[in-house]
């Protein structure tokens, strides 16, 4: 990475990159299987799943903060399967303020063979924690994998 005065990487640094990019390596991959896992769980839901109407029944803190840094609160979410089964789940986003209040009707969609795998159906708002984590995860295997070879490449010099 040769350029200006001073921007050549020290063999010290190589040597940190061959530590660390291993580490986001991994993330990519885990980040990449999880956004497949969750594509493939729309998939299926979007091919088998049954639509029900829902209602919020409840809604649980959770320790994850916006940048506002106060708790995001999560919906709880119940409803009936055509064979009368109760099923409450909690919604996988939380928001602050809350995006549900108790007692809001909310569509639902679930796999009639698991119906505890089950999703308020928003739509686009589904489908943008998988499409970031396959765009983001395949990024960083790239990333980190061109890093360690330039690192390899440089300290073999």
């Amino acid at each position: 990475m040769a350029g200006h005065d001073g921007d050549e990487i020290t063999p010290q640094q190589d040597r940190t990159l061959l530590m660390v990019l291993p580490i986001v390596l991994l993330v990519g991959l885990a980040l990449t299987a999880g956004g497949v896992y969750l594509v493939r769980f729309h998939v299926e839901l979007a091919l088998n799943g049954v639509a029900a109407q829902g209602e919020v029944v409840g809604l649980e803190p959770g320790s994850s903060t916006g940048s506002s840094g106060r708790a995001a609160y999560f919906p709880v979410v119940t409803f009936r399967t055509p064979d009368g089964e109760q099923v409450t789940f909690r919604h996988r986003t939380g928001a602050n303020p809350p995006a549900y209040q108790p007692g809001e009707s909310v569509p639902v969609s679930y796999l009639p063979e698991d119906p505890h795998r089950a999703l308020s159906a928003e739509g686009f708002m589904n489908l943008l924690l998988p499409g970031i984590l396959v765009l983001v995860g395949p990024v960083l295997v790239v990333l980190s994998l061109r890093g360690m070879r330039g690192a390899r490449r440089r300290l073999g010099r």
